[in-house]
């Protein structure tokens, strides 16, 4: 997530359809209480998941105080670096859920998407693809704010 101090707080991606659509695709889960979930390329991205409460701390301190964090980027991330799959086994985990999600190749994932853009509301697009099959953690060098400058703790994740 990279947010930048413009009079607001603001999300910048590019191109991602995926953001759009996730809260109705949430919705639309909740709704159908289906297990639907898909491990493209075996969930071989690393991911480094954050809790919302700690990226909501952040953002709080960032826009309490925007002059001293005018024009600079936030970068962040949580503690621990995991694979998509762990992710996807710890929510099958946490959840209760028996079904093992169907492995997909990049390639038949992308058509599959690129087909469901067509519709209203798709369930996954092309961007979510490239999202869950890229890595995305915090490079040790960055020149952004993490959440050690505004001084926000970093939770680690619970398995109960």
């Amino acid at each position: 997530l990279k947010v930048t101090y413009d009079g607001k707080a603001t999300t910048k991606l590019k191109n991602c359809n995926y953001l759009v659509s996730t809260a109705d695709g949430q919705d639309a889960y909740r709704a159908t209480a289906n297990d639907v979930t898909i491990n493209i390329n075996g969930g071989a991205a690393l991911k480094q998941p954050v809790w919302y409460g700690d990226v909501a701390l952040a953002i709080r301190k960032y826009c309490a105080a925007p002059e001293t964090f005018d024009g600079k980027t936030m970068e962040l991330a949580g503690p621990e670096v995991m694979a998509w799959s762990q992710l996807v086994e710890w929510f099958r985990e946490v959840t209760e859920t028996k079904r093992v999600p169907p492995r997909t190749p990049t390639a038949i994932a992308r058509m599959y998407a690129g087909l469901l853009e067509f519709g209203p509301k798709p369930y996954i697009s092309r961007s979510e693809v490239d999202l869950r099959v890229t890595d995305n953690v915090l490079d040790p060098h960055t020149t952004c704010l993490t959440f050690k400058d505004l001084g926000v703790g970093v939770g680690e994740r619970d398995d109960a």
